[in-house]
């Protein structure tokens, strides 16, 4: 990229051009004897000067650049600085956004598992009662302890000895042993799914089964 031009005063105009020349005179000399000596000598002292020239006539303009340049640091802080604020404040609002339908999509996430063990524990336990209707009781009972759903890091299984608190498949009616084995609320925090079951049967509709008259 070309650097951009620096507005220059008349005195570093002529000074610049003077400059231009000096290089060559300095590629020319030779020292052989005492006269190219004290030529050499008063070239030497006309680059010094020409160089103190350079100083006075280009320090004040790079003084101007820099006050400029600070000048312009400090106009951009000033234009920037609300702009600063007004992005972390709709940043803030979009954040609050975003954490409003989190909270929606969980909540609605829960409600879709509680539906779906509801329905669930709703079929079997209509498949129960058809079994228990035709006198299939161990057909009703595997229904019964088969767990309605499970949650993403726990399973419950049939145990022949329970804990205290659940309840045993072989007491009460089939309506309420189904909703005390599938009422007790899932562990803090966790959120059940629903769990598909193989297809049960009752006696009548078991594939080679026999069905009444």
């Amino acid at each position: 990229m070309e650097a951009s031009r620096v507005l220059l005063t008349p005195e570093a105009e002529e000074v610049s051009t003077t400059a231009l020349t000096i290089p060559e005179q300095a590629n020319a000399v030779k020292i052989v004897d005492a006269d190219t000596y004290v030529k050499a000598s008063g070239l030497w002292q006309d680059i010094r000067a020409l160089r103190a020239k350079v100083k006075d006539s280009f320090d004040p303009i790079i003084k101007k650049a820099h006050e400029a340049h600070r000048a312009a640091l400090d106009q951009k802080a000033k234009v920037d600085a609300p702009l600063e604020v007004a992005e972390k404040t709709v940043k803030k609002a979009m954040n609050g956004w975003d954490e409003e339908q989190e909270r929606i999509r969980q909540a609605e996430q829960r409600r879709l598992q509680e539906e779906a063990r509801k329905r669930e524990e709703e079929a079997r336990l209509q498949a129960a009662l058809d079994a228990e209707k035709e006198g299939a009781k161990e057909e009703a009972e595997a229904i019964i302890n088969e767990p309605v759903y499970v949650a993403r890091w726990w399973s419950r299984r049939p145990s022949r000895r329970l804990p205290a608190g659940r309840c045993s498949a072989r007491s009460g009616s089939i309506r309420s042993r189904i909703s005390c084995c599938s009422s007790r609320p899932s562990p803090p925090g966790r959120f059940p799914l629903p769990q598909s079951r193989p297809t049960m049967y009752s006696s009548a509709s078991r594939p080679g089964a026999s069905r009444k008259p």
